[in-house]
């Protein structure tokens, strides 16, 4: 991966200039620097007559593009960054004194700023800003309370209060003065007449499949092939683009994640590559894994995600670039559960139209008795007035369309973020489904996850938001349509109602039985808790006794615990 670092003089007239080694930066006014990691450099410089552009990643263009370097600088004159798929930077010197630093898809990749009086420094990482300022950065006890309180910031905090990151779908424009600009607007595509039938879900299927081949690359993947729907969706998509292509999933051994996708490859007549998450993963891999991906995440990962980084590492041996069903199943399933994408505190402030709620919700949580309490008074009640200016700001707006809003803008990048950052370092992971064109319509149709049944019986709406995919395999794969998911259903049986009449009883009467720990995520934390002990706790912003206490009394929650680990992991190492 390539990393980049701008320092910008506000009140200077200079163009900026290329330096080779960052302490060459303080003698400058304008100047930009990069920073290649030992794998996946991808890398392009365009040179115009009035100046160059860089782009940073894997950018996926339209299918029979030829010109590459015309068609940047066309997107960045008209700001259609949509038009652009895939995750990348764009830095744009070719506009006089201005430049433009930009971010693809969802700023999944993130921008960093630094701003004090007249100097910027805009980077891809904290790490290079910290090298680049003479200041002794503080750490933003905000942060740690979001952090705590929802498993992600709210805002746009970072670990330090001097550093802030720019918002999901803006791009930065900065000459005599810095601002952030959106792109993109997911509010805008909301309807209270949301399309629906047979022409809409085939619709929708044939926008699928004419917009996944662009991701698709002409080199061999690898597809993920899980017991779910997105993953079999590619696979199917891929298999009828006649793609040179290998599939993976990973998981415990008993995990479904594996024992389909390893059948169901060998009927395909397709190669699957198992990655288990077995007692060599565990015990040998998991906990330095977890200790590496807290640094290559800026600390915005948690020990619990190791596996994504075991498993990166070695698909990186096999092949270059991978096709994920990320976000797939946000697009289209109505949010309710509770877990490690949405927190209960969060769930229950979008969900709730008394602001005064707030309030309660934030003081009451369980969560606020693991931090030394005293000393985030202020942090506290800032970050209610912010929660209530935001419910104020969509008090009109049903909750679960706010909270398909907030999926968008903040669990995209937050969330899932940091893990696609990791892979960044080893390979390319492409998302089809995090796509402009595809989401807009599919926010146009009754199948996305911002509308819900006004009579609402999760099982049958779960239907209801699964046919699109039925409709995607049916259009590419015969074969995988009729094949089981781990849902105890095919897609085939979607298209046919009738035959969703078993399984619904079953899962009325008995409850799918679901693999404990589908990802050693339990046992890796059992296997490594003489290490997690020896993290020092930072008892200033932490409480200890009542962490310890709780410990041994088993009452806190496994995910509160990783963050509290993973936090002072990154405090430990990364911070100082």
């Amino acid at each position: 991966m390539v990393h980049f670092l701008i320092k910008w003089e506000l009140n200077s007239n200079s163009k900026p200039v290329q330096v080779k080694d960052i302490e060459n930066l303080s003698h400058l006014q304008r100047a930009y620097f990069f920073s290649f990691t030992e794998y996946n450099n991808l890398f392009e410089q365009y040179h115009f007559q009035n100046g160059e552009m860089f782009v940073l990643g894997d950018p996926v263009f339209p299918e029979n593009i030829i010109d590459k370097a015309f068609y940047i600088k066309d997107i960045c004159q008209r700001k259609a960054i949509k038009d652009l798929g895939g995750f990348f930077y764009i830095i744009d010197f070719t506009d006089n004194l201005s430049a433009f630093i930009i971010s693809g898809s969802f700023n999944i990749y993130p921008i960093y700023y630094y701003h004090k009086r007249n100097l910027v420094l805009i980077s891809s990482t904290t790490k290079l800003i910290k090298k680049a300022i003479p200041d002794e950065l503080s750490i933003d006890k905000q942060y740690l309370l979001e952090r705590l309180l929802f498993n992600y910031s709210f805002s746009n905090r970072t670990f330090f209060s001097e550093i802030k990151v720019v918002k999901s779908n803006h791009f930065i424009k900065i000459n005599e003065s810095m601002v952030e600009i959106p792109y993109w607007d997911p509010s805008l595509y909301i309807t209270t007449k949301p399309k629906k039938g047979q022409k809409v879900l085939e619709d929708i299927a044939n926008l699928f499949y004419k917009n996944t081949l662009k991701y698709l690359p002409n080199c061999q993947y690898a597809v993920s092939f899980t017991g779910g729907f997105d993953g079999r969706s590619l696979v199917a998509a891929s298999m009828h683009a006649g793609k040179n292509f290998i599939t993976y999933s990973f998981g415990s051994k008993d995990s479904s994640d594996l024992s389909l996708p390893l059948q169901q490859a060998k009927e395909l007549n397709i190669e699957y590559k198992p990655i288990i998450l077995d007692e060599t993963y565990i015990k040998k891999y998991s906990y330095n894994e977890g200790q590496e991906l807290i640094s290559l995440t800026e600390g915005n990962a948690s020990f619990a995600r190791a596996h994504y980084l075991y498993a990166t590492k070695m698909l990186s041996e096999i092949v270059p670039i991978i096709i994920t069903g990320n976000f797939g199943s946000e697009l289209f399933r109505v949010l309710y559960t509770i877990g490690v994408i949405l927190s209960s505190e969060m769930y229950h402030i979008i969900g709730s139209r008394d602001i005064d709620d707030i309030s309660k919700i934030i003081k009451y949580s369980h969560k606020l008795d693991y931090l030394n309490i005293d000393i985030y008074q202020n942090e506290i009640n800032l970050l209610i007035e912010e929660l209530m200016i935001y419910r104020k700001k969509y008090i009109e707006l049903d909750p679960t369309i706010l909270l398909y809003l907030f999926r968008l803008n903040e669990v995209f990048r937050k969330y899932f973020g940091p893990e696609i950052v990791m892979q960044s370092y080893f390979l390319s992971n492409r998302t089809p489904f995090l796509d402009y064109k595809l989401i807009e319509f599919i926010m146009s149709t009754a199948y996305c996850g911002a509308y819900r049944d006004s009579i609402y019986i999760p099982f049958l709406n779960n239907f209801k938001h699964q046919l699109p995919y039925a409709y995607i395999i049916k259009k590419c794969s015969n074969a995988l349509l009729k094949m089981m998911s781990n849902k105890g259903y095919s897609p085939y049986d979607l298209l046919k109602p009738w035959r969703l009449i078993i399984p619904a009883i079953n899962k009325k009467i008995k409850p799918h039985q679901y693999v404990l720990d589908p990802f050693s995520v339990v046992a890796s934390y059992e296997e490594n808790k003489h290490y997690y002990k020896k993290i020092n706790i930072n008892d200033i912003y932490f409480n200890n006794d009542k962490i310890n206490n709780d410990l041994l009394l088993n009452r806190i929650d496994k995910n509160t615990l990783f963050h509290i680990y993973s936090i002072n992991e990154y405090l430990n190492k990364e911070a100082n």
